[in-house]
């Protein structure tokens, strides 16, 4: 289980190359980044966090390719190349941000297909814009409910997959599950932060 980290640990974390540790990502490991853009500050904020952003990863051996499932603000779910983060991520350029690349517990893993199938069926449903308003309103004014619906923030689908895998994680106190909720998961055992 990964423990909760403030922005100068992670800041001074050793960083390694994607292309040396890329052989080491196995499907179901995560992409976990702290975003310097707008959106992701403000998602940092809400949560005390350094995450703005989980994903999934998925290896494509017979293409030699590895994949992020992920849930995004300006796509919803989609499937997309993980070397996009190190070379285009937007208009030519890297993901402008911290991006570290966490194992899932090897136990765990291996129950991952029923969710994995679960979340790549959900590609090209929306990103929930109304549940982040409703985590904001939680988050200020202590009130509100999850409502589980057909459209995800990227915890969300997350969360979803390795539910219906049969791993639940637990929503915070707050009721809602965030990229930290699942850092400190006991899904999560080593990370290395890339560039």
């Amino acid at each position: 289980m990964a423990l909760h980290i403030d922005a100068a640990r992670l800041k001074n974390m050793q960083t390694n190359s994607y292309f040396d540790i890329r052989s080491k990502i196995e499907t179901g490991d995560f992409l976990f980044c702290s975003g310097n853009y707008a959106f992701s500050s403000m998602i940092k904020a809400f949560t005390g966090s350094v995450w703005s952003h989980v994903g999934v990863l998925v290896v494509l051996e017979e293409l030699d390719r590895i994949f992020v499932l992920e849930s995004v603000e300006d796509s919803g779910v989609r499937f997309v190349p993980l070397s996009n983060y190190f070379e285009n991520y937007e208009n030519g350029s890297p993901y402008e941000g911290e991006i570290v690349i966490a194992k899932a517990d090897d136990s765990i893993r291996s129950r991952l297909k029923p969710g994995l199938d679960w979340a790549l069926e959900r590609i090209g449903n929306d990103y929930d814009d109304k549940e982040v308003v409703r985590i904001a309103g939680r988050i200020t004014l202590g009130s509100g409910r999850y409502n589980r619906d057909d459209n995800y923030i990227c915890s969300e689908l997350i969360e979803g997959m390795w539910r219906v895998a049969g791993h639940p994680i637990e929503f915070d106190r707050r009721g809602f599950v965030t990229p930290e909720t699942i850092w400190c998961n006991s899904i999560v055992t080593e990370y290395v932060k890339v560039d």
